[in-house]
Parts: structure tokens; sequence; C-alpha cells
């Protein structure tokens, strides 16, 4: 079990890492004009999903 929520941890890191680059390249969020496209979302999203189950 411990094996585990270190492995979804590394993941987490490495999925924030993704998203922070992909939203570099689309601009930000929280501004107006960009909506980042859905591969930029769903990464974390999934994951999230993973930890709570």
């Amino acid at each position: 079990m411990k094996a585990r929520i270190e492995n979804i941890i590394e993941r987490l890191e490495r999925e924030k890492s993704y998203y922070r680059r992909c939203l570099k390249k689309v601009g930000s969020c929280r501004q107006p004009p960009y909506k980042p496209p859905s591969f930029c979302r769903q990464p974390l999203s999934l994951l999230l999903l993973r930890i709570e189950i």
C-alpha cells in the first residue's frame, strides 16, 4: 500500500510539471482569452479521480 501511495505521489509530481509546461504554451487559464485545451486539464483531474478511489 505504501509503495502504491508513493507511486501516486510520484505520478502527480510528473503530471504537475507536465500541466505547468502545457499551460505555459497556451497561456494562463485565468485570463479570459485563453482556455487550455482538454489535454491540459485531463491529466491532473484523472489522477485526482484515481486518488479518491
